[in-house]
């Protein structure tokens, strides 16, 4: 091979390795983004507590993390304070993002406010992200998949369920018709 076609193919080599290493900074400040929204969303809702509490059929602590799962990202029992709180809050939502991408196939091509309005929804009960949305969500029918999320979701009329579902019904469809 003659030096031109090797400089040409290392030249090559070097822009699609370049293009790939942006690309794959461009996903992780956006995924940081995403996290950060969905961890503001989050606290909105569940607000924060420093001492186990009773929260449907188990116990949770700080930003309604379940005490099992606070014990994995380093919480040892008694008071939390609000910056563990934050840091124990913000890998559990990157844990919720990677296990939506598993599920939905499509997740990485929704808009930033679906993504956020799916990572809480899982983070506050991840049955929440059932056969029916996903299915919506895989097939583009992204103004059932709204519907689903604001009244599939809350059997029981829970008033601050009612709200958050909304609220993140709302943010599914914005981001969707925002695109």
């Amino acid at each position: 091979m003659d030096k031109k076609k090797q400089d040409t193919g290392y030249s090559l080599i070097m822009s699609l390795l370049l293009l790939v290493i942006i690309g794959a900074t461009a996903v992780a400040n956006t995924s940081a983004g995403i996290d950060k929204e969905a961890a503001s969303l989050i606290r909105t809702f569940e607000g924060y507590v420093a001492e186990p509490y009773a929260d449907g059929a188990a116990a949770s602590v700080g930003y309604g993390t379940s005490i099992a799962r606070a014990e994995i990202h380093g919480y040892t029992g008694g008071h939390l304070s609000e910056e563990m709180a934050r840091r124990i809050l913000s890998r559990c939502v990157s844990e919720e993002r990677e296990c939506l991408a598993l599920e939905i196939p499509t997740f990485y091509s929704l808009t930033e406010d679906m993504q956020v309005a799916l990572i809480s929804m899982r983070y506050n009960r991840p049955a929440l992200i059932g056969p029916k949305l996903k299915g919506h969500i895989e097939h583009k029918r992204y103004n059932q998949a709204a519907l689903e999320i604001i009244y599939g979701h809350n059997p029981r009329g829970k008033f601050g369920l009612v709200r958050r579902r909304s609220v993140e019904g709302g943010l599914f469809i914005s981001g969707y018709i925002g695109s």
